[in-house]
């Protein structure tokens, strides 16, 4: 009878830790309208890869912390770019279940000295990257979708 007691609880923990939900931001208040977003502002733009010495390939390689903060739903471009301070803010929105992160760039990132075109036909990274304590980017290559304003990219979360 105790094996029996003992296998069903361990049977429930299983089934309750394989539904756990996944992080997400839904659980962030904002105001009617808007809804959260992990932002990343950076001290030096580095949009390569740490493997290549920060030098080719596009991904994020710089130092900053991602916060969290909301933006307004109808908000087209949510990503900026400041030429006179040479800075840019990426956003990244959570998918509802918590599975992928679609990161937003600011297209003018394509403009400048250090990057050719082909940098920017595919985004990875080479280990898991760490958005927050609580959001992992899987290690892999993503394809990137370019519209007038932003470069977008939908990644993987662990």
């Amino acid at each position: 009878m105790k094996k029996k007691v003992f296998s069903l609880i361990a049977l429930v923990m299983i089934v309750l830790n394989v539904n756990a939900q996944r992080p997400s931001l839904s659980m962030v208040a904002c105001d009617p309208g808007q809804h959260a977003v992990l932002s990343f502002e950076f001290n030096a733009l580095r949009f390569h890869r740490a493997s290549t010495g920060c030098e080719k390939k596009f991904s994020i390689c710089s130092d900053g912390t991602w916060t969290i903060y909301c933006v307004a739903d109808s908000k087209r471009k949510l990503s900026s770019f400041n030429s006179v301070k040479n800075s840019a803010i990426v956003i990244g929105e959570v998918s509802n279940d918590g599975n992928y992160v679609t990161l937003h760039f600011p297209i003018e990132i394509t403009k400048l000295d250090g990057y050719q075109s082909g940098d920017f036909e595919n985004f990875g990274f080479d280990s898991d990257y760490d958005l927050s304590k609580d959001f992992t980017i899987q290690k892999g290559n993503y394809i990137p979708t370019f519209t007038e304003d932003e470069i977008l990219v939908k990644v993987n979360l662990k």
